[in-house]
């Protein structure tokens, strides 16, 4: 994991889904072993067949390893945090990333899966801003190029988008750029669904004293 410098500790940083490293490891397999047959197929009937054989599977184990250490290097530089003011996320091995997305900048946020990751059961969440939506909500909610934030290996990516579209709600309602509507004094994060039962529960309850102290002033 990044060591954390002054910034980094004043909110809660989040490391990636470990899953993530599989499946950067079989995509970058599958996509090198593509590259080097392709590009050693000349070379078939100019080299005895051992020779070939022996070129090409050092290629590959050189490339399969340099894979794995970068995907693991990559998963342990990959930090995020979800703070008051907006989205933030490091990353980088040797060119570090630090990139902070305000939420009264944000327009579109998707959540994307390829084929590969699928099967690996992992979603990707895609923030776009004013700058990167002008490609088109379209293009946006396919996860195309042009994201400002990319959180990747999300096994549910529902509850972490909700409650970074409600951060941006609450931001734009505040600065006038959403709805006309008051905003409250303090964030409140999306209501999970056992909360609301417990909330119609305790209407229930209040709304049968109300109806036993009302009968009582009657009588």
């Amino acid at each position: 994991m990044i060591s954390p410098t002054d910034n980094e500790k004043e909110g809660e940083w989040i490391g990636l889904n470990p899953t993530v490293q599989g499946y950067w490891i079989v995509k970058g397999i599958l996509i090198i072993t593509f590259i080097i047959l392709v590009s050693f197929v000349p070379f078939i009937f100019e080299l005895s067949l051992p020779t070939f054989v022996a070129v090409l599977v050092i290629l590959l184990a050189i490339s399969y390893g340099l894979i794995v250490l970068w995907s693991v290097l990559f998963y342990h530089r990959y930090i995020y945090s979800i703070r008051d003011d907006g989205v933030y996320i490091n990353r980088g091995i040797w060119f570090k990333s630090n990139r902070t997305i305000p939420y009264e900048r944000v327009q579109h946020i998707a959540v994307t899966r390829g084929p590969l990751e699928i099967i690996f059961g992992i979603h990707d969440i895609n923030i776009f801003t004013a700058g990167t939506s002008s490609m088109g909500s379209s293009a946006a909610s396919r996860g195309m190029f042009g994201a400002e934030g990319f959180i990747p290996g999300l096994k549910d990516p529902e509850p972490l988008r909700g409650d970074i579209w409600e951060r941006v709600k609450f931001s734009k309602s505040g600065s006038g750029l959403g709805d006309e509507v008051s905003p409250p004094t303090t964030y409140r994060p999306p209501v999970s669904g056992t909360d609301t039962a417990i909330l119609e529960e305790l209407r229930m309850i209040r709304g049968l004293l109300e109806r036993v102290v009302e009968k009582g002033e009657t009588e």
